[in-house]
């Protein structure tokens, strides 16, 4: 994928945060205990990915990972209605969206 810079921002900062994100992105692919806490991990990175790049890139790209972040809180509110023995999370589902996002 291509990503285009916001006005002012450097390459190499860019390149950097990138890096980083996918470096985090990488030592994620591991075994976890239970479905919800691998999706909230990946909810967790991409939020904080979003966070990051922020200031660096468009807006146009930032929806491409702010969908996914969607579509994983969507899949976690659903899984943990619909499961009685699904462990309850008082992490605020909404809350991480709106941090991450925008």
């Amino acid at each position: 994928m291509l990503i285009t810079p916001r006005p002012g921002a450097e390459r190499k900062n860019i390149r950097q945060v990138l890096s980083g994100v996918h470096s985090t992105a990488m030592n994620l692919q591991r075994p976890y205990l239970t479905a919800f806490e691998g999706l909230w991990t990946y909810l967790e990175w991409a939020t904080e990915s979003a966070r990051m790049l922020r200031s660096q890139i468009s807006d146009r790209d930032l929806d491409v990972l702010n969908v996914r972040i969607v579509e994983i809180a969507g899949l976690i509110a659903r899984l943990q209605g619909l499961s009685l023995d699904s462990p309850r999370d008082d992490r605020p589902v909404d809350g991480e969206i709106g941090r991450g996002a925008r």
